[in-house]
């Protein structure tokens, strides 16, 4: 079973909302600020691929971050 672990990150634009915080998320691929991956992902430190929480949300963010 894979999954996508979140670690902490510094310096970077959240992809939600762009903010720029000393102390970022990062969610695989995606960098979030704490207060939008509390809300996108439940403040889960990992998160299984076979999941919800993967295959939309995750996803979502995923296609948005690749347009960038």
């Amino acid at each position: 079973m894979s999954s996508v672990k979140c670690r902490n990150y510094v310096n970077a634009k959240c992809l939600k909302c762009e903010r720029v915080q000393e102390e970022m998320v990062r969610i695989g691929a995606l960098v979030m600020c704490y207060d939008c991956w509390q809300e996108e992902f439940k403040g889960k430190d990992e998160i299984d691929c076979d999941s919800d929480l993967y295959n939309v949300t995750y996803r979502k963010w995923l296609k948005k971050y690749s347009k960038e």
